[in-house]
């Protein structure tokens, strides 16, 4: 997993497309005691803080994120940093 700077977690975000909208992840927390990342969702204008349970495969550690029906896997090694 990337090593993150802690004291700028919500720069870290992250993208998933539901149709035409774009919802945004930033990164609250990251849990790797108990296995959890914490992210505020920004969803059509709303703004949600939520917790996820984190697995691991070979592809890298990641979270399920539900969407309506659909399920995205959302890998932390995939958020980007987004400078000032």
């Amino acid at each position: 997993m990337t090593n993150f700077n802690t004291n700028e977690l919500y720069k870290y975000e992250n993208y998933v497309y539901d149709n035409d909208d774009v919802i945004t992840l930033n990164l609250i927390d990251i849990d790797i005691f108990n296995n959890t990342v914490t992210c505020e969702i920004t969803n059509r204008g709303r703004l949600e803080p939520a917790s996820f349970d984190l697995y691991t495969n070979n592809n890298g550690t990641y979270f399920v994120y539900m969407l309506g029906a659909n399920t995205h896997q959302v890998y932390i090694d995939d958020f980007t940093y987004m400078e000032d």
